[in-house]
């Protein structure tokens, strides 16, 4: 349904299947989600690929630190 460079636009992506077939398929995307787990198991699944960003603050939130 988009053309290769169109945008993506996932506002409840929880597994984020479609940032991920996005990703395959060649278009840009932008995945949200309120639910702070979900967007933790989103950056595993994308970490590995080129080009993934994730803003620190994010990233530490909730989690203790020692």
């Amino acid at each position: 349904l988009t053309n290769e460079d169109e945008l993506v636009v996932d506002l409840f992506s929880g597994s984020n299947k479609t940032g991920l077939a996005a990703e395959r398929a060649g278009r840009r995307w932008v995945a949200c989600d309120l639910i702070l787990e979900y967007v933790r198991t989103q950056a595993e699944l994308f970490s590995s690929f080129a080009g993934f960003w994730m803003n620190p603050a994010l990233a530490c939130v909730g989690r203790s630190v020692k």
